[in-house]
């Protein structure tokens, strides 16, 4: 039995109201779905127990604090065998929000943010391309933002 399959309809609709405002009060949650504050309790510490909730994050949106300018870096490694060792510098970058291994193109794949393309540049040059084990970059300047979601639980789980 996978973890998935542990899971209820009730443990879903609490993740995606947790999903959508991690403060959610658990009454409120409760008078939503029909059952006892207590057994929002006992579920949401079951769901943590299991893995399935991490540690509850503040949404901050840096684009207020002048942190506008998103852009995907595909990187292209001298040897799949060094992503360890570039991941580590990458991560050394403060400005890098995520890095993913994949398959394709590209080796590793980054999300970055900054104020200004000048800084873009700078970090592009003076930190990213200066990794020894990089063979390429390919930069991906985001425009707009077209469509940012979590994943829904209840129509998934349906297919």
């Amino acid at each position: 039995m996978t973890l998935r399959d542990q899971l209820d309809a009730t443990d879903r609709q609490i993740l995606m109201a947790l999903q959508h405002d991690v403060r959610t009060p658990y009454q409120d949650i409760a008078e939503r779905l029909s059952i006892s504050t207590g057994t929002v309790h006992n579920r949401i510490k079951r769901l943590t127990q299991l893995g399935v909730l991490g540690d509850a994050r503040a949404e901050i949106h840096i684009d207020k604090l002048g942190y506008s300018l998103f852009a995907f870096i595909g990187i292209s490694l001298k040897e799949a065998s060094r992503m360890e060792a570039v991941q580590k510098r990458l991560a050394a970058i403060p400005e890098v929000l995520e890095s993913y291994f994949t398959t394709g193109e590209f080796s590793l794949i980054v999300k970055l943010v900054v104020r200004q393309t000048s800084e873009l540049y700078h970090i592009l040059t003076e930190k990213i391309q200066r990794i020894p084990d990089i063979q390429s970059t390919y930069t991906y300047v985001v425009l707009e933002t077209l469509m940012r979601r979590d994943l829904n639980l209840t129509r998934v789980d349906k297919t």
